[in-house]
């Protein structure tokens, strides 16, 4: 009995240890590997590079250190061998393509004639209240900064309708008239929102200070700036 019992114990230990080696087999396994397609303009640093991989800047640079070449985090790479990189690690290069040396030609003659259209989400007498960006932060830092703990709204008190704001881009852009395509079977939300900001100025003694066109003009600057930039990629700002 006695011999018995002890090989039925050998057997279980045998089959513990058995179970306990496939289990770290099991996680020695590597995750399967992402691949991602990745924009290449004609020129781009290793940073951007390896954000658009999703990789360490460091594997890059120890890659091409690898290949007598030396680089630090913010080297730029040509299209080539950005390229190249890509593909040595698995990914899938794309090429941006070149914008259009006509865009400002066009664009100037759209403006004079007439011809831009913009999509209107309803019939463009929502009301909505917006808040740049800058004073978002400081608004947040203030009540992360203060003791008070209770919800309280950071907004701008300045509402338009959306047709009111389509006629501030109107005039910082330039354009006379912009042609509006009001598609009234899209979502519309309510009919009004606004933020009551009361209480912020209250406890925080905080109330917005970038009015609504000045942020406009800051946004409509800064993208018009972003575009026209050789390989710059585009679609970030016509996709949701």
């Amino acid at each position: 009995m006695d011999g018995k019992e002890r090989s039925l114990a050998s057997v279980r230990r045998a089959r513990l240890k058995e179970k306990k080696n496939q289990e770290t087999d099991t996680s020695k396994i590597e995750p399967k590997k992402v691949v991602r397609e990745v924009n290449i303009p004609d020129k781009i640093t290793i940073k951007e590079l390896s954000n658009r991989m999703a990789t360490q800047g460091s594997l890059i640079i120890k890659h091409l250190l690898n290949m007598g070449v030396v680089a630090t985090i913010n080297h730029n790479l040509d299209a080539d061998t950005a390229e190249y990189l890509v593909k040595e690690f698995g990914n899938i290069p794309i090429r941006e393509r070149k914008p259009d040396l006509n865009i400002q030609k066009i664009d100037n003659k759209a403006k004079k004639n007439n011809e831009i259209k913009i999509e209107v989400w309803g019939d463009g007498m929502q009301t909505r209240t917006f808040l740049y960006v800058d004073d978002c932060i400081e608004g947040t830092l203030r009540l992360f900064e203060s003791d008070y703990s209770e919800p309280v709204n950071i907004g701008s008190d300045e509402q338009v309708s959306i047709n009111q704001m389509i006629e501030i881009i109107e005039d910082i852009s330039g354009i006379k008239k912009l042609e509006r395509v009001y598609q009234l079977d899209k979502p519309k939300g309510v009919r009004g929102r606004s933020s009551n900001n009361d209480l912020v100025k209250e406890v925080l003694n905080w109330s917005f200070k970038i009015k609504l066109k000045e942020g406009l003009k800051k946004t409509y600057d800064w993208i018009s700036a972003e575009t026209s930039k050789e390989g710059s990629n585009l679609s970030r700002f016509t996709k949701s």
